[in-house]
């Protein structure tokens, strides 16, 4: 999605910055994950990391509206 919206000039930005976000986003989800199970067990850190995910998600949607009608077959910013 994000390849084919963003103008040729930044598509390589992009990419850096989509490496950073697939590199780093599973570490703070580790280091969330075990900062929670240290501290009130794993069924804590299973269920607050869902409820984050689930939180993240509505944010996006609510807050980035124009996220839930991208269609693909007409790619418009």
């Amino acid at each position: 999605m994000m390849q084919i919206v963003v103008p040729d000039e930044y598509r390589g930005r992009l990419q850096g910055l989509f490496t950073v976000v697939v590199a780093g986003g599973p570490r703070l989800g580790d280091f969330e994950s075990g900062t929670v199970a240290a501290i009130g067990g794993e069924q804590l850190s299973v269920v607050s990391g869902g409820l984050a995910c689930i939180a993240c998600t509505y944010a996006l949607v609510r807050w980035h509206k124009p996220f839930m009608k991208y269609d693909s077959r007409n790619p418009v910013a």
